[in-house]
């Protein structure tokens, strides 16, 4: 990502070094790459489609569509539900994994959500799950 005033020379500089696929809209890591005259812009778009699929196939279930990424009376902190069975954990990684490349890809407004939930992936509790409350099945 740059972060500049003036982007076009750090572009072009970058160019010269690395090979660049002009025109694609796709990146191969679930990034979409958009271009204007003089910018370029990386949004999750493609990433987070993929995934959303893959966890509904995975678990077979349907995810919900919600505008804030952790309810304001969320604390895993108390958090004292029985501990997730290892599938339920390996379950629980991919989220918090997934979050996180969501977020390398751009997405900061999710930042807080994954990093507060990502402290328990060691020693998950049911609580969290159940409050992420995304699942209908």
């Amino acid at each position: 990502m740059i972060f500049a005033k003036d982007t076009q020379p750090i572009i072009e500089a970058l160019k010269k070094k690395y090979p660049v696929q002009s025109g694609s809209e796709n990146l191969d890591l679930g990034g979409d790459l958009h271009k204007t005259n003089e910018n370029l812009f990386i949004s999750a778009t493609t990433y987070i489609g993929k995934t959303v699929r893959k966890i509904e196939t995975l678990l077979s279930v349907t995810m919900k569509h919600y505008n804030t990424p952790l309810a304001t009376d969320d604390h895993p902190e108390t958090d004292d539900s029985a501990l997730l069975s290892d599938h339920e954990h390996s379950i629980y990684r991919l989220l918090v994994g997934s979050a996180i490349w969501v977020i390398m890809l751009g997405r900061m407004d999710i930042l807080y959500a994954t990093a507060v939930l990502s402290r328990f992936a060691q020693n998950p509790r049911k609580g969290p799950i159940e409050w992420l409350d995304f699942l209908v099945t």
